[in-house]
């Protein structure tokens, strides 16, 4: 079944623009990166290339957040109303204490999002994990969903502009590559 899942997903345009993209983002930051897209109301993992912290991340393949938890999570109800006004956007359930409590904390988060145009998750996933997210879109401004570069909260916050920077411009060259 798992063989089946990862055949279907080499298979989606977005994964085989965003692949080879993402793992040269790895191998720059040296930091575990993800592509994730909004399936209902869950946001599900498509890709992640791990980082040099082996074991560190929660979320795999397949796997899922609500919208309220993680930085692409975020990023992507920032950029779908639809998905924002859902019932599953009001935080239900905190994953650490650092996740987001009430429906007023994720529409500040989401002004802040679309003020700043990256998400920052500090701990609301993980403890001691952060990671920077940004909308990737297609040629005719449709989100598509979203990448981020997560890691040792000191690691991604010791190298915050440098990666910022190099997520935004593979966000612009997935953008580019994409074929649906």
């Amino acid at each position: 079944m798992l063989s089946l899942a990862a055949t279907a997903a080499r298979q989606n345009p977005l994964v085989v623009a965003a692949a080879p993209i993402l793992r040269e983002l790895r191998d720059l930051l040296g930091q575990s990166v993800y592509l994730c897209v909004r399936r209902g109301d869950e946001i599900v993992c498509l890709l992640l290339f791990q980082g040099l912290s082996i074991g560190l991340m929660e979320l795999l393949p397949g796997g899922t957040l609500p919208p309220y938890a993680g930085a692409t999570a975020r990023v992507i109800v920032a950029n779908d109303p639809e998905l924002l006004a859902s019932p599953a956007a009001v935080p239900s359930r905190r994953l650490t204490a650092a996740t987001m409590g009430t429906h007023d904390e994720l529409r500040a988060d989401v002004h802040l999002v679309r003020e700043r145009g990256y998400a920052l998750s500090d701990g609301d996933v993980t403890p001691g994990v952060a990671a920077l997210g940004v909308h990737v879109r297609d040629d005719t401004g449709a989100l598509l969903g979203a990448i981020s570069v997560a890691g040792v909260r000191d690691e991604i916050m010791g190298a915050f502009d440098r990666s910022l920077e190099a997520l935004r411009t593979a966000s612009e060259r997935i953008s580019a590559a994409y074929r649906p």
